[in-house]
């Protein structure tokens, strides 16, 4: 139930604090002093979108608090499952401020606008003067009728396996797509493969074959190169470097004996002659290497032309990129081969679900089938109270031909105000007020289904009047014998059956300024405020005594 409802600086709102009952709370006032401004900022503690432009001019932010009654709505595990702390009584704020920033808490704590959302959907329910085209909307009449049946806990069971079959058969369909690109790829595949295996591309391959391609085609030169070099080193002639070093060597040691310094010379000529042995030997080995046919020179430049043409070809750089491209290849061959065995087990889950979903509409299928009559009986049994008494509807199941978010069929309700004309859809036959007065029984049934603490009504009584007003104020008066009823209205007939009746006016500051305000009506009034309605601005006695009947009337 919503206790009180504290606005700052939101649109022509400057500050209100405003204590709410339970029971039937009425709200009446002057054209354009401010009503749908409560709504608005209502709007923002159900989670409605915040706009900067609703502050009140020159006000850094605005601040919507209610604090709910919740100890008798059994919410405790809904605040468990959104991991929130519960509390017997429930402050929920939003702050809005000029730069269009907008936080939420609920018990001081941040909360995200889903949070709220679903929070605020579970403590009250608003129904504007634009809320009746619900009643053409297939989602709102299925609600309506899941309400009555008590359906939420299969309801809730059915989205579970809905989302699941859901999620397998879009995981099915895609995997026989790309089993159907993969299969058209099948020979290119293969043949990328084979073509692959077959050169056995090696790790830096393309390096080394650049490089032995290179000494290949100048081996004659290099060959030529090394032989004059090693001739040099330890040739034949008198130039030979080794056949120096050793008769240098040999010439200084004949002297060491007589100066000591030829001693470490001739060690140091040994030293300088190993080393040059050693080169020798390595430029000989160098030889070796340069073949004096040219048949590799052909086999290395046909490896290259070959491992240059698959780089060209698929779009690589590098030979290590070959060799991936070969395990991606093999790996995409393989699946297509365990791709049957994949989609059998998808298949198997999907009929799995499919079996636990099935039964779960059907069991959908036939509360609804079961309640659709009861539904029907006690609308017309609204209706006819509400001055429409040949009232015919029909609450019409229509199965589809897949299961939908919401099981196997959707409704309809059809509506006829005359005994002679055959029920049609609500959105093609029903006026203004035949609507307000649908909606309201709609309205009764669902309050009274889910057990909301609040609904607040904005003109809900719009196009009716006379006995068929008072009618709807004994309605409103009897639903809130269960909820807490906020109803906002231009007709005495409903306003006298409140037990509380709030006034909205217009005010001015000391600044000149024009302010939005509300507060709770006296008996004596109350009395003036419904002779007002009655009558106009020209408030008469027989207003008034009609007033005081009025109240008379909805106290007995």
């Amino acid at each position: 139930m919503l206790k009180h409802l504290f606005i700052q600086n939101y649109a022509l709102i400057e500050h209100l604090d405003l204590d709410l009952y339970p029971g039937f709370n009425i709200i009446t006032g002057e054209t354009g002093a401010g009503k749908s401004i409560l709504l608005g900022a209502l709007g923002l503690i159900l989670g409605a979108r915040a706009d900067s432009s609703a502050i009140k001019q020159g006000a850094e932010q605005c601040i919507v608090e209610v604090t709910f009654d919740i100890q008798h709505y059994n919410l405790v595990e809904f605040f468990e499952e959104q991991e929130l702390d519960y509390a017997p009584e429930l402050i929920v704020r939003r702050q809005v401020s000029a730069a269009g920033k907008s936080r939420a808490f609920v018990n001081d704590l941040p909360v995200t606008l889903a949070q709220l959302k679903a929070l605020a959907e579970r403590l009250i329910d608003i129904h504007s003067q634009h809320a009746n085209l619900l009643l053409q909307d297939a989602p709102f009449q299925m609600q309506v009728l899941d309400a009555f049946a008590k359906n939420e806990k299969i309801l809730a069971d059915y989205m579970v396996w809905y989302n699941r079959w859901i999620e397998l058969k879009q995981r099915i369909e895609t995997k026989r797509r790309e089993h159907e690109r993969l299969n058209k790829e099948r020979d290119e595949l293969t043949e990328r493969l084979n073509v692959l295996k077959e050169a056995k591309p090696l790790p830096n391959e393309l390096e080394q074959l650049e490089a032995r391609q290179k000494t290949l085609a100048h081996a004659e030169e290099l060959a030529a190169t090394y032989s004059e070099v090693l001739a040099m080193l330890e040739g034949e002639g008198d130039a030979a470097v080794l056949g120096l070093l050793k008769e240098a060597r040999a010439k200084l040691a004949r002297i060491s004996n007589w100066h000591t310094n030829a001693t470490e010379l001739v060690s140091r000529f040994e030293n300088v002659t190993i080393e040059l042995h050693d080169l020798a030997q390595e430029v000989g080995g160098e030889l070796k290497d340069f073949p004096e046919d040219s048949t590799e020179l052909a086999q290395v430049e046909e490896r290259l032309a070959l491992i240059s043409h698959l780089l060209k070809k698929y779009r690589c750089t590098t030979c290590e990129e070959l060799i991936e491209l070969q395990a991606q290849t093999q790996e995409s061959l393989d699946g297509l081969d365990g791709f049957d065995f994949e989609l059998n087990e998808l298949l198997q889950q999907l009929a799995a679900v499919e079996k636990d979903l099935n039964d779960l509409a059907s069991q959908l299928s036939a509360s609804r089938a079961d309640k659709a009559t009861a539904l029907a009986e006690n609308i017309v049994a609204s209706l006819q109270r509400l001055g429409i008494p040949e009232a015919k509807f029909v609450v019409n199941l229509v199965p589809q031909k897949e299961l939908l978010p919401t099981g196997a069929e959707s409704v309809e309700f059809q509506f006829s105000a005359h005994q002679q004309l055959v029920p049609q859809p609500l959105a093609r036959i029903a006026s203004g007020g035949e609507m307000a007065r649908v909606m309201l029984s709609l309205k009764a049934i669902m309050a009274h289904s889910l057990a909301l603490p609040t609904i607040l009504f904005d003109e809900i009584d719009t196009g009716v009047s006379g006995a068929v007003a008072a009618q709807m104020g004994v309605m409103l008066q009897e639903m809130a014998a269960d909820l807490q009823v906020i109803n906002i209205t231009h007709l005495p007939q409903i306003a006298s059956r409140g037990t509380h009746h709030f006034f909205v006016y217009k005010d001015h500051t000391s600044t000149g300024d024009t302010v939005s305000n509300i507060r709770l009506l006296g008996q004596e009034e109350r009395i003036l405020e419904l002779a007002k309605l009655l009558s106009g601005e020209q408030v008469t006695e027989a207003s008034l005594e009609n007033a005081r009947e009025l109240l008379r009337a909805a106290q007995q």
